[in-house]
């Protein structure tokens, strides 16, 4: 068991060999390692413990560098530990098997299908799945259209960031796949995909957005990794709304359904209590039959 003044190093050398031995809610976050993913995986951790359900529950934090990844799970259980320690009402040992770890690369398909093979070996449920990673890379900035942005659409600014960021133009994976397009959107529909038959009845996918994805223009039905286009992010994520929209279906057991949402990095946290363990009420859902 880690206790909360259990010493970093010791925190690190345990990270994600355990298998499943009946835990009752399992979770996995892609792109845990920082920002949004890291947050929610925080979030998520504190809110098992608090209910007393730390050895019962795990979140999976799913990242692609696997020194990141570890030194990520390290650094949370010592935010956690730390702030545990000034609330007495929450003192107490933190599992071990609460928070593991995942190494996949969602660009890289091969990547995903291992990672799958490797979550069904090592558990036999999957309760709820956050869609988070994401890419954006950039070549450079075009201050002069955030300005004229700015002075001439400030509520698109506000929505979208302005548009200032020049990205790069046909980049593909070494399988010939628009890059951005594989790890926003493709590498997530596999994810969900292959853990569907692991999936429970009323399982949550959660995928992750942008308020950019209103800007549908960038969307072509003929470049849909859009390797042609000048907004492989935009798109990215459009395309992650349209795969939201029909959750994975599992034809031989009719009976189960999945429950998918989209949700913008402004409202994720904003909503994250009402989605555990009850509510989805206000973020968009979509059924089907799994």
């Amino acid at each position: 068991m880690l206790t909360a003044s259990t010493p970093a190093v010791v925190q690190a050398a345990w990270h994600r060999t355990v298998v499943d031995t009946g835990f009752v809610d399992v979770t996995v976050v892609t792109g845990a390692n920082s920002g949004v993913g890291y947050g929610v995986a925080e979030r998520l951790v504190e809110k098992a413990l608090m209910a007393g359900q730390g050895s019962q529950r795990v979140i999976v934090m799913a990242c692609r560098n696997k020194r990141k990844a570890e030194d990520a799970r390290e650094r949370l259980l010592e935010d956690v530990a730390r702030r545990r320690r000034k609330t007495s009402a929450a003192r107490g040992p933190i599992p071990e098997t609460l928070v593991q770890l995942l190494i996949v690369d969602l660009a890289d398909t091969g990547s995903v299908f291992r990672a799958c093979a490797e979550f069904k070996e090592r558990f036999q449920r999957l309760d709820t799945i956050h869609l988070n990673a994401g890419i954006l890379p950039t070549a450079g900035i075009n201050l002069l259209t955030g300005l004229k942005n700015l002075v001439t659409r400030p509520s698109f600014v506000a929505q979208t960031g302005g548009d200032v960021f020049v990205q790069p133009r046909g980049t593909t994976t070494h399988e010939g796949l628009g890059t951005v397009f594989a790890a926003n959107a493709f590498g997530h529909y596999i994810l969900t995909m292959e853990l569907r038959d692991v999936m429970t009845d009323g399982a949550k996918i959660l995928w992750y957005t942008s308020t950019t994805a209103s800007a549908v223009r960038h969307l072509d039905i003929e470049d849909l990794q859009c390797i042609k286009g000048d907004h492989p992010y935009e798109s990215s994520k459009s395309v992650c709304e349209i795969l939201a929209s029909a959750p994975p279906s599992v034809a031989e057991s009719e009976s189960k359904k999945a429950y998918s949402f989209v949700s913008g990095c402004s409202v994720c946290y904003m909503y994250l209590d009402r989605i555990y363990p009850h509510g989805t009420a206000q973020l968009r859902p979509s059924m089907s039959q799994m």
